[in-house]
């Protein structure tokens, strides 16, 4: 299997993944953001887990900053909606087809 296709799977289940435990818990709280960021916020190891992933976010963007802007803007819109769990192969991707 080609390398570009890995990044693409590994984009795909970085998608599903966290999905697979954040569609339950939109389905019995609704999406109700204040809950999301007490619960988030509820623990150390949420809290721990809550600022790894907005590190990890920022670092890929600041990477990021090198790709050309219409795949910069795309790795952010990614990462936003599904997370970094997504972005991170697509950056990948993105680097290996520059």
């Amino acid at each position: 299997m080609p390398q570009r296709w890995v990044w693409w799977l590994l984009c795909l289940a970085g998608i599903i993944v966290p999905y697979w435990a954040f569609v339950p818990w939109v389905y019995a709280n609704g999406f109700d953001l204040a809950a999301f960021a007490r619960e988030a916020w509820s623990t150390r190891i949420s809290q721990f887990f809550v600022l790894d992933v907005i590190m990890s976010a920022l670092t890929l963007w600041w990477a990021g900053r090198m790709l050309p802007r219409i795949q910069l803007f795309v790795l952010v819109m990614v990462t936003a909606v599904f997370g970094v769990s997504a972005a991170l192969p697509l950056y990948f991707w993105f680097r290996e087809s520059t």
